[in-house]
């Protein structure tokens, strides 16, 4: 992995991040057909997303995969070479004032994130990882990087849990069911923030039940980086390169379950029972 991609990421991010400071709580919600419930855009979501997505092919001409325009450019291509971009994640939040959201771009080869960085912009951290270089967060004024790793934690009572989708309320009625205490449960309504924040330590695991790559491909490098394992399925399966490939092979846009531990064992157990309890299909 070439240095200059991952300053390249790094830098887009923040120049994304900073745009959408401009409509960040004012921005109007732009209602998205969606047939399983209500979801949203804003202006910004456009926004930033073209301005990276002509970011990237100014200078790289490769395909990229976005949340709102979906996959631009050769498809043989982007089974070896792909940019996958999340202009803002938790727009809800972004679009209410509530600074709990995030950009998110990462570079792909063969299917999996090989660099990638989360930018939130409200709380000025800045996540970034290459692969074979570690992952890092520089806060404040960006210019004093340190490492990061995941959490060693493995107490039950003492983990901080995050989770979302449309099966949400059967997980937390799985946490129930397992004993696992709701004063570890978070509902934070962002994956990118979620996922940069188990790679910083800060949290322990997310569960989502319908997630997309845009949501997740910056978090994968940033986990592996920091000694998380792959996120994976509910089945265990990682993420990618495999719904890579079925996207860009096969044209399958759907979304999917969706776990990332700072641990293979906390996946194991408490996880995989609390997702089995939940009524969902586990590995066996």
């Amino acid at each position: 992995m070439r240095p200059e991609r991952i300053d390249f990421i790094k830098n887009l991010a923040v120049e994304a991040g900073k745009l959408t400071l401009e409509g960040y709580g004012k921005s109007g919600q732009i209602p998205k057909d969606v047939q399983d419930g209500y979801d949203i855009a804003t202006e910004y979501d456009l926004l930033a997303e073209e301005l990276v997505k002509r970011r990237i092919l100014d200078e790289f001409s490769e395909p990229v995969l976005g949340e709102e325009d979906g996959l631009i450019g050769d498809r043989e291509l982007a089974k070896q070479r792909l940019w996958i971009v999340d202009p803002i994640d938790g727009t809800f939040n972004y679009q209410r004032g509530i600074p709990l959201y995030g950009v998110s771009i990462a570079y792909c080869e063969e299917g999996i994130p090989v660099s990638g960085a989360i930018y939130l912009p409200v709380l000025e951290q800045l996540f970034y990882a290459g692969i074979g270089r570690g992952a890092f967060l520089a806060e404040g004024d960006l210019r004093s990087p340190r490492s990061i790793q995941v959490s060693h934690e493995r107490e039950i009572p003492r983990l901080v849990i995050s989770m979302a989708g449309r099966g949400v309320y059967q997980l937390l009625a799985g946490c129930d069911q397992e004993g696992i205490p709701r004063r570890t449960l978070r509902l934070l309504m962002s994956a990118v923030l979620s996922l940069a924040y188990i790679a910083a330590g800060r949290m322990d695991a997310y569960l989502h039940t319908a997630l997309n790559l845009w949501d997740c491909a910056a978090g994968d490098i940033l986990l592996r980086e920091a000694g998380g394992p792959p996120p994976c399925d509910f089945q265990g399966v990682p993420i990618f390169p495999a719904y890579v490939n079925r996207l860009v092979e096969r044209n399958e846009q759907t979304d999917f379950t969706f776990a990332a531990v700072s641990s293979r064992d906390l996946f194991e157990a408490p996880f995989k029972q609390v997702i089995r309890t939940a009524g969902f299909q586990v590995e066996a």
